[in-house]
């Protein structure tokens, strides 16, 4: 795989399936995968070890993953109490 700077925070990358255009700033990569998982593809990490450097790699993909799936979410979705249901047959 190749990965080249169009510009700031724009990658082209080249694969054996084709070339296709990387834009961190938006989140977006044309295979549409990163946009509804929200989770980055592999090209699309490919652009960021390239933006970030690999040694900050583990620090920074953080902020390419969508706010939803962050351990911050998820407290923050389950910190209130859950409360039993009775039986249906009561």
């Amino acid at each position: 795989m190749t990965i080249i700077s169009a510009r700031e925070q724009e990658y082209e990358i080249i694969g054996p399936d084709g070339t296709f255009a990387v834009k961190l700033r938006q989140h977006n990569y044309r295979c549409g995968s990163w946009q509804i998982s929200g989770i980055p593809c592999p090209h699309a990490m490919a652009a960021i070890s390239q933006n970030c450097g690999r040694e900050a790699l583990r620090d920074m993909v953080h902020m390419y993953v969508h706010q939803s799936l962050t351990k911050s979410a998820y407290m923050q979705t389950y910190r209130g109490m859950i409360h039993p249901l009775p039986d249906q047959k009561i």
